[in-house]
């Protein structure tokens, strides 16, 4: 048959967004329904490919004259008699990342679909980097129905998913507007793509120089998938087509709910809710309805259980249990933990997508009551989804507590052979560093940071890792000496050090035993640090072993009043610097105690670490309080505090600065009077109360009377301004020893 090149000048930009100009060839066919044109061959549009077109040509009968070929008849307007589109799942993959950027994240996301008879499950999810270590990159999945006739409707149902910005079912449409909104008209969770076959012909026929032909009077028809492929077909006078049992009532539960669903994707949960509630009304126990109400619900504090039950009543009525993902995470958060593992069971087992499924085999591991079985939920997370980097780190970090390390180190090996780049290999290996040596493995984590720094030599944080670790072997001199090169590069480099110094501090201090130095390190760590609570314990540590009280006073007693910025951890909460600080109070204790024979500033401490752990630290009994007439002196209330809340007002940098600056001159040498006076100036004016106190307590050990007499009514005042504080926040036994002390200080 003779065929036509496309027309130079006739090319059109109608068609899938982005999609390359299609090399369209028509030729001119003859049969018994007459004569037409039709495709010479598939073109690609986009993420579809059109397999077949066939028209015919209205008005003319046999004899006519073809001679010409299609160039005699591409003026005339054909009728469509018979369209083919195939659309392949890994196609569609790769095209709608682009359109989908900023929807899950900052980038472009990952898409993954299954085939199903009219229907597709869709998960998209952003994996982000592999040195990720948490399990909180957003996943979602959601399944969308094709209903066919003259029109194709595009149905979003079961929207669920975990760490997401918005409600499943929001960002479901939002996803599917993404990739479809300039075809198709949305109402609520349907999307109608107006004669599709029309806007086709208009992009391919044009190419090749023809007029677009008719689409009126086709209706569309979806053969059963096939190796992950769909096929459309289009057809001249079809009857109906029948449409699936999921489809039809996925289409029935986007009319009721199109109205709340509306305004849930413009923003308005509540409203939405309300409407959602009015639907439930009408349709009682509708699964899907509960699940857009639980979805809502769900992001709200406090609605767990009303939740929850909502979520039974309408199982108990099917029988079935289709809120998996939200049940799930409500249930763990609500405490009942075998309830929770339970019900991850049954939503990893129904979950086709297989990121989503990974990531509940997370959320599970994470809540397994022991490594072995936390183990098997992360065997599960990878098997689901080999490249999940959250997953892989969890199980690396869990073959350490196993003390399965070579198991451990592949997994580290197999994210290393999934970066991209120097950089991203180094970050690899210095966060694997950091999870061998908190597990105790240093000479292994030596290793590990070494191969760090043959991606990045002389980065600051490998350098310490390593220097870190050397101590701990007992190459403490060569530890110690990186250590010292790492906080070097990181003060010319800006970057902060202070994790440097405590690190450098304690290898000073514990393994060559140079505590001057030592003190010297870590008393430059400034307030703002989150290093610094426990800086300035370990500071008063070792200027205790040094002999110096009154500093190692002076240094706990700055402790004691930085932890009100510490919250109490989680009964199940791992390890952390909390732990640390909590070890230095209780020596705080011990040390106000045996060395310097003071009893309520030992109180204090004691005090202060029950407030961060009062289930492992037992309160001291009411019948250890010290009778009336062996009140402390001023100086022993002085460096007394109960863990209160500090009365700060602003502080700008500068006058942060100068008190810490202060507070080493005078413990360098507290006889200087100078720096005493202008420093308990600071503290007054910053409202440093604690702080103020242990100084002019300090001040009062070898205060000539005439001296004294000028220190006491500052002590008084100070212990006033504490004692008020102490009854505005109703800690009214804190406030009766402030009064107390008050009181025996006038005596």
């Amino acid at each position: 048959m003779a065929r036509s090149r496309p027309h130079p000048s006739s090319r059109s930009s109608v068609g899938t967004p982005g999609a390359p100009r299609a090399d369209v060839e028509l030729r001119l066919a003859i049969g018994r329904d007459g004569i037409g044109l039709e495709l010479a061959h598939p073109v690609a549009l986009g993420c579809i490919r059109v397999m077949d077109v066939r028209t015919t040509l209205p008005g003319l009968r046999f004899p006519v004259d073809v001679s010409g070929g299609v160039n005699r008849f591409r003026h005339k307007r054909a009728e469509l008699q018979h369209l083919r589109v195939e659309l392949d799942a890994r196609a569609i993959e790769r095209w709608a990342p682009p359109r989908l950027r900023g929807l899950m994240g900052e980038g472009a996301p990952d898409v993954w679909l299954r085939a199903a008879p009219a229907q597709t499950t869709l998960g998209v999810s952003d994996e982000r980097e592999v040195m990720q270590v948490e399990s909180v990159a957003p996943a979602l999945a959601f399944e969308l129905h094709v209903l066919a006739e003259e029109d194709l409707a595009v149905v979003v149902s079961c929207a669920r998913g975990v760490h997401l910005a918005a409600t499943p079912t929001a960002l479901a449409i939002a996803c599917v507007e993404a990739m479809l909104g300039r075809y198709a008209r949305r109402d609520g969770a349907e999307f109608t793509l107006t004669s599709p076959a029309t806007a086709l012909l208009r992009a391919l026929l044009p190419d090749a120089g023809a007029r677009a032909a008719s689409a009126r009077g086709v209706r569309w028809a979806i053969d059963a998938d096939l190796d992950d492929r769909w096929t459309l077909r289009a057809t001249r006078e079809a009857s109906l087509a029948v449409p699936t049992e999921a489809a039809q009532r996925a289409h029935e539960a986007a009319r009721i709910l199109h109205r709340a669903d509306d305004m849930l994707v413009a923003g308005d949960p509540e409203r939405a809710r309300t409407a959602y509630m009015e639907a439930l009304e009408r349709a009682p126990r509708h699964p899907e309805i509960v699940q857009r109400i639980a979805d809502i619900d769900a992001r709200v504090p406090g609605r767990e259980e009303a939740v929850l039950g909502l979520m039974a009543e309408c199982t108990e009525s099917s029988g079935v249990c289709p809120f998996g993902v939200t049940r799930s995470e409500l249930l763990a958060r609500v405490g009942r933990t075998d309830a929770a593992l339970a019900s991850f069971e049954q939503a990893v087992a129904a979950e086709p997508s297989p990121v989503l499924a990974a990531r509940l085999c997370e959320l599970a591991a994470a809540r397994a009551k022991s490594p072995a079985d936390a183990e098997r939920w992360l065997d599960r997370a990878l098997a689901a989804s080999p490249r999940a980097p959250a997953a892989r780190w969890a199980r690396a970090r869990n073959r350490l507590l196993l003390g399965r390390t070579s198991d451990a180190l592949g997994d580290v090996q197999h994210l290393d052979a999934l970066s991209r780049g120097d950089r991203d290999r180094y970050e690899v290996w210095i966060r694997a560093g950091k999870a061998w040596q908190g597990a105790g493995f240093h000479a292994q984590a030596a290793s590990l940071f070494e191969r760090a720094l043959l991606h990045v030599p002389d980065e600051p944080e490998a350098l310490a890792g390593l220097g870190a670790a050397l101590v701990e072997t007992g190459v403490a001199t060569r530890g110690t000496s990186l250590l010292a090169r790492a906080f070097e590069l990181a003060a010319e480099r800006r970057q902060p050090g202070s994790s440097i110094l405590l690190a450098l501090g304690r290898a000073l201090a514990d393994h060559l035993g140079d505590f001057p130095a030592a003190i010297a390190r870590v008393s430059a760590i400034g307030r703002e640090a989150p290093e610094a609570i426990v800086a300035r314990g370990l500071e008063g540590r070792w200027r205790a072993r040094l002999g110096d009280l009154a500093g190692a006073s002076l240094a706990f007693a700055i402790m004691r009043d930085m932890t009100s910025s510490l919250s109490a951890p989680a009964q199940d909460d791992a390890p952390s610097a909390t732990e640390d600080v909590l070890g230095l109070l209780e020596e705080a204790a011990a040390f106000e105690n045996d060395e310097r024979q003071d009893t309520l500033a030992a109180d204090g401490h004691a005090a202060a670490a029950r407030r961060l752990r009062p289930l492992n630290i037992a309160p001291r009994e009411a019948g250890d309080r010290i009778p009336d007439a062996d009140l402390p002196t001023a100086e022993a209330v002085g460096r007394w505090s109960l863990g209160s809340e500090l009365e700060v007002s602003a502080e700008s940098t500068e006058h942060a600065s100068r008190v810490d600056d202060l507070t080493r001159r005078f413990q360098a040498n507290p006889d200087d009077q100078a720096v005493a006076t202008e420093l308990a100036g600071l503290l007054e004016s910053l409202g440093r109360s604690h702080e103020l106190l242990a100084l002019l307590s300090a001040r009062l050990d070898d205060a000539a009377p005439d001296e004294r007499a000028g220190l006491v009514p500052r002590v008084r005042a100070t212990l006033e301004r504490l004692a008020d504080g102490a009854e505005r926040a109703g800690r009214s036994e804190e406030a009766s020893l402030y009064r107390s002390a008050f009181e025996a200080l006038a005596r």
